[in-house]
C-alpha cells in the first residue's frame, strides 16, 4: 500500500524551547491509529514531526497534523507565559 508522509520543520528559535517543547509532545505519542508512524526529534533550534500512514488513511493524518501543530501552539503559548513570569 502506498504512503503518505508529512515532514513538519518548526524553527523555535532556541534548543531549549525546543527541547522543551518536545518533552511536553512526547506523551502524546501512545496509540496512534494502525499503520501510522510518528517520529519527533530536535535539530539544533527546531523541532521536527514526521508523520507517516497509508495512503487510504490520509483523513486521520491530516487531522494529526491538525493536532499537532495545536499542541505545539499550546506550549509555545505556555512557555511565553512562564518566561514572563506569569
Amino acid at each position: 500500500m502506498p504512503k503518505t508522509t508529512v515532514d513538519l520543520s518548526v524553527e523555535l528559535g532556541s534548543r531549549k524551547i525546543a527541547e522543551s517543547i518536545l518533552a511536553a509532545l512526547a506523551p502524546d505519542n501512545v496509540d496512534l491509529p494502525g499503520g501510522m508512524e510518528l517520529q519527533m526529534y530536535t535539530e539544533s533550534t527546531k523541532l521536527r514531526v514526521i508523520i507517516s500512514c497509508d495512503i487510504d488513511c490520509a483523513d486521520t493524518l491530516a487531522a494529526t497534523v491538525d493536532e499537532v501543530l495545536g499542541h505545539i501552539r499550546l506550549a509555545l503559548a505556555a512557555e511565553s507565559s512562564v518566561g514572563r513570569g506569569s
